[in-house]
């Protein structure tokens, strides 16, 4: 699977907004924090799961699709493979550390400028009012209403 290149050479972040980056994280971080609860074929679809979502395309027909937010570039092509060889059934079990790399490399990218400016924002605050089951907050200024 190659990487997706903008015409400037650059690979095409589109897809990476602040949100897919939490998304991803807790995916991941959920993916850890069950491992040792969850039966071996759950574990397997749940990894497979994430990686279709995020890592690996798909195979519809004799076509390729993309991830749905395509994370693939974030991590070595070493882990990549790794991922497709523990998915396609030629490893007995699913390793606690499968996401270990890709982790990291999401702690990352979660670190820079664009994603902390997005906690500040709105759309941040009604994604937690979402995750919580609440009415979202929305800071209007008293003067424009009045």
């Amino acid at each position: 699977f190659q990487q997706d290149v903008a015409p400037g050479g650059e690979v095409d972040t589109a897809n990476m907004t602040p949100s897919a980056q939490l998304m991803l994280f807790l995916e991941l971080a959920s993916f850890l924090d069950l491992y040792d609860v969850t039966p071996a074929a759950r574990l397997r679809e749940t990894a497979a799961r994430i990686a279709y979502k995020f890592f690996l395309p798909n195979k519809i027909g004799n076509r390729l699709q993309p991830p749905l937010f395509d994370f693939h570039h974030i991590v070595p092509d070493s882990s990549l493979r790794h991922l497709e060889f523990v998915l396609s059934g030629k490893s007995q079990s699913i390793p606690r550390d499968l996401f270990l790399d890709f982790q990291k490399s999401v702690v990352d990218t979660l670190s820079t400028a664009p994603f902390l400016s997005f906690l500040s924002s709105s759309d941040c605050s009604r994604m937690r009012a979402y995750l919580r089951d609440t009415a979202p907050y929305v800071n209007l200024p008293l003067r424009p209403m009045i």
